[in-house]
């Protein structure tokens, strides 16, 4: 069996992005005509009023994704945790994410979702979703949150999720299919590998817009990974 070294992995990633964001740009008609019904959909939702000079309270972090890119936001969650040390912070990943993070010290409350695309189910009624999208929001709205990060480039569908939920600032990447449900967008480098990407969301300035200080204050020496944020990532 040949091993999979960390050049491997990274080449592997950067091909599945190079795809993901073609896919994301709209280059189908297909592809296409979702992007308009997406910004669409976003219309609907207002643009979040300027941060408050207080932080945030109640944070919530999405990333839907299976084992291998939620261990590489954990590094990210560590992150928030260190700079926002009294919040409640929350992660939404899918069911199958659970045995990853029951354990993380970082987080206050693990939520589940069995997120539409990431169940490797076969596709069943297309309305699904949506219907899903709005139970899932109704049951987010209890909680309150002043802020939702996305941390996965294309997740347009826990973006809408956030501002259907009727949290006021959603942080996420700027990418056509989640920039229509975001109050604040962060570039999305292809090629850079995931650790390095969502510590570069979560220490984006983005943080920081309005009247008040939310900025975690991350320079570009800071998002070069330190050796312990490759703790259980599975690199080295």
């Amino acid at each position: 069996m040949t091993p999979i070294s960390p050049h491997t992995q990274r080449a592997a990633l950067a091909e599945k992005h190079r795809h993901d964001l073609a896919a994301s740009a709209g280059g189908t008609r297909r592809e296409q005509t979702r992007l308009a019904l997406l910004r669409l959909a976003g219309r609907r939702y207002r643009a979040a009023a300027p941060l408050p000079d207080t932080p945030p309270q109640r944070i919530l972090l999405i990333r839907p994704d299976h084992l291998g890119d939620l261990l590489f936001a954990t590094p990210a969650l560590r992150l928030v945790r260190e700079r926002f040390p009294d919040a409640h912070i929350a992660a939404l990943v899918g069911p199958w994410g659970v045995p990853v993070l029951s354990d993380n010290p970082d987080i206050d409350e693990l939520l589940t979702c069995a997120f539409p695309g990431f169940t490797r189910r076969r596709k069943g009624n297309p309305i699904a979703p949506y219907m899903l999208l709005r139970s899932e929001a109704r049951r987010l709205a209890g909680g309150r949150f002043d802020l939702a990060c996305i941390l996965r480039f294309d997740h347009w569908w826990g973006a809408w999720l956030a501002a259907e939920a009727g949290i006021p600032w959603r942080i996420g990447y700027d990418m056509p299919s989640t920039r229509p449900f975001l109050t604040s967008a962060t570039p999305y480098i292809s090629g850079r590998h995931e650790v390095v990407q969502n510590l570069g969301l979560v220490g984006d300035g983005a943080w920081g817009v309005g009247r008040g200080d939310w900025g975690l204050g991350i320079g570009a020496s800071d998002l070069r990974p330190k050796a312990g944020d490759w703790d259980g990532c599975g690199l080295r």
